[in-house]
Protein backbone atom coordinates (compact mmCIF):
# COMPACT_ATOMS: atom_id res chain seq x y z
CA UNK A 1 0.00 0.00 0.00
CA UNK A 2 1.46 3.68 -1.07
CA UNK A 3 0.74 6.35 1.50
CA UNK A 4 0.45 9.60 -0.51
CA UNK A 5 1.88 12.78 0.94
CA UNK A 6 -0.44 15.55 0.93
CA UNK A 7 1.72 19.05 0.34
CA UNK A 8 -0.05 22.36 0.92
CA UNK A 9 1.14 25.70 -1.10
CA UNK A 10 0.93 29.39 -0.16
CA UNK A 11 1.00 31.90 -2.92
CA UNK A 12 2.64 35.07 -2.21
CA UNK A 13 3.40 38.07 -3.80
CA UNK A 14 5.41 41.42 -3.16
CA UNK A 15 5.38 44.41 -5.04
CA UNK A 16 7.04 47.37 -4.36
CA UNK A 17 8.61 50.78 -6.39
CA UNK A 18 11.81 52.52 -6.84
CA UNK A 19 12.30 56.07 -7.81
CA UNK A 20 15.03 57.59 -9.52
CA UNK A 21 15.01 61.12 -8.29
CA UNK A 22 18.47 62.39 -10.21
CA UNK A 23 18.31 64.13 -13.74
CA UNK A 24 20.73 61.25 -14.59
CA UNK A 25 19.87 57.52 -15.61
CA UNK A 26 20.95 54.81 -12.37
CA UNK A 27 21.35 51.12 -12.78
CA UNK A 28 20.30 49.35 -9.63
CA UNK A 29 20.80 45.78 -8.04
CA UNK A 30 17.62 45.13 -6.19
CA UNK A 31 17.42 42.34 -3.61
CA UNK A 32 14.30 41.00 -1.66
CA UNK A 33 14.65 38.66 1.46
CA UNK A 34 12.35 35.62 0.96
CA UNK A 35 11.84 33.20 3.95
CA UNK A 36 14.47 30.62 4.57
CA UNK A 37 14.02 27.75 6.50
CA UNK A 38 16.36 24.98 7.35
CA UNK A 39 13.59 22.56 7.27
CA UNK A 40 13.69 20.47 4.52
CA UNK A 41 10.67 19.53 3.51
CA UNK A 42 9.59 23.42 2.97
CA UNK A 43 10.20 24.37 -0.67
CA UNK A 44 10.09 28.31 -1.73
CA UNK A 45 9.88 28.83 -5.70
CA UNK A 46 9.81 32.16 -7.14
CA UNK A 47 6.93 31.71 -9.76
CA UNK A 48 6.82 34.93 -11.35
CA UNK A 49 8.21 36.12 -13.14
CA UNK A 50 11.11 34.28 -13.64
CA UNK A 51 12.58 35.83 -16.53
CA UNK A 52 13.97 39.46 -15.16
CA UNK A 53 14.29 37.83 -11.52
CA UNK A 54 16.06 35.20 -9.90
CA UNK A 55 16.53 33.28 -6.73
CA UNK A 56 20.24 33.29 -5.49
CA UNK A 57 21.76 30.95 -2.89
CA UNK A 58 20.99 33.08 -0.52
CA UNK A 59 17.23 32.99 -0.79
CA UNK A 60 17.37 36.75 -1.82
CA UNK A 61 15.19 37.20 -4.98
CA UNK A 62 17.32 39.66 -7.52
CA UNK A 63 16.92 41.74 -10.57
CA UNK A 64 19.31 44.87 -12.26
CA UNK A 65 16.95 47.47 -13.18
CA UNK A 66 17.67 50.83 -15.01
CA UNK A 67 15.15 53.71 -14.43
CA UNK A 68 14.84 56.94 -16.18
CA UNK A 69 16.20 60.58 -14.97
CA UNK A 70 12.68 61.68 -12.54
CA UNK A 71 10.77 58.56 -13.07
CA UNK A 72 9.80 55.57 -10.82
CA UNK A 73 9.02 51.89 -11.68
CA UNK A 74 6.68 49.47 -10.08
CA UNK A 75 8.78 45.96 -9.27
CA UNK A 76 6.48 42.73 -8.24
CA UNK A 77 7.28 39.39 -7.82
CA UNK A 78 5.54 36.03 -7.24
CA UNK A 79 6.60 33.09 -4.70
CA UNK A 80 5.08 29.67 -3.34
CA UNK A 81 5.71 27.90 -0.27
CA UNK A 82 4.88 24.40 -0.14
CA UNK A 83 4.72 22.55 3.11
CA UNK A 84 3.49 19.28 4.20
CA UNK A 85 -0.30 19.40 5.34
CA UNK A 86 0.08 18.43 8.49
CA UNK A 87 2.33 21.18 9.49
CA UNK A 88 1.39 24.13 10.50
CA UNK A 89 3.47 27.61 8.94
CA UNK A 90 3.25 30.61 10.76
CA UNK A 91 4.09 32.97 8.31
CA UNK A 92 4.51 36.76 9.57
CA UNK A 93 3.07 39.43 7.37
CA UNK A 94 4.87 42.48 7.54
CA UNK A 95 3.69 45.98 6.23
CA UNK A 96 6.27 48.73 5.26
Amino acid sequence: MVFLKKNKVENFSRSFYVQNNKDEEIKLTVFYQLPKSTNDKLDIKLTEPTTDFKLTQQNHVQTNVTVKPRDSMKLTFGYTIEYPEAKFLNVVKQFL
